[in-house]
């Protein structure tokens, strides 16, 4: 596994939760939507800082993790259909039949190089 590929899965697993909550907002279930809005944060974050690793790609899977966990107890009480659709909508990111498009930008800043050289940038 690559620190990419990770990151890429992480990016929809994000996304899922967010059409989860979202979804369950339409049926009427309040939803805070705060700790999605800070995971985006971290996973921004991942994405954009070449120097990020694996340790900072595990702190927001323990965060989606938990957030996970809220959001199948309060959609209980939707009804185990609305459960069971999101349920393998999880599945399928695991399954690689995700329905989001990666997403991953390559950064362009980076960090460390001597003020004193000149740089040329090539494309």
């Amino acid at each position: 596994m690559t620190f990419l590929s990770e990151l890429d899965k992480a990016e929809k697993i994000w996304a899922t939760c967010m059409d989860m909550a979202v979804d369950m907002k339409k049926k009427g279930i309040a939803v805070d939507l705060s700790k999605l809005k800070t995971c985006k944060t971290l996973l921004a974050h991942c994405k954009t800082d070449p120097h990020a690793d694996f340790d900072e790609l595990r702190d927001f899977h323990e965060s989606i993790n938990n957030i996970q966990i809220e959001l199948f107890i309060v959609a209980e009480t939707l009804g185990n259909d609305f459960v069971l659709k999101w349920d393998n909508e999880f599945k399928n990111i695991n399954n690689r039949k995700s329905r989001y498009a990666s997403t991953i930008p390559q950064s362009e800043f980076v960090p460390g190089l001597p003020r004193d050289k000149k740089w040329i940038r090539i494309d």
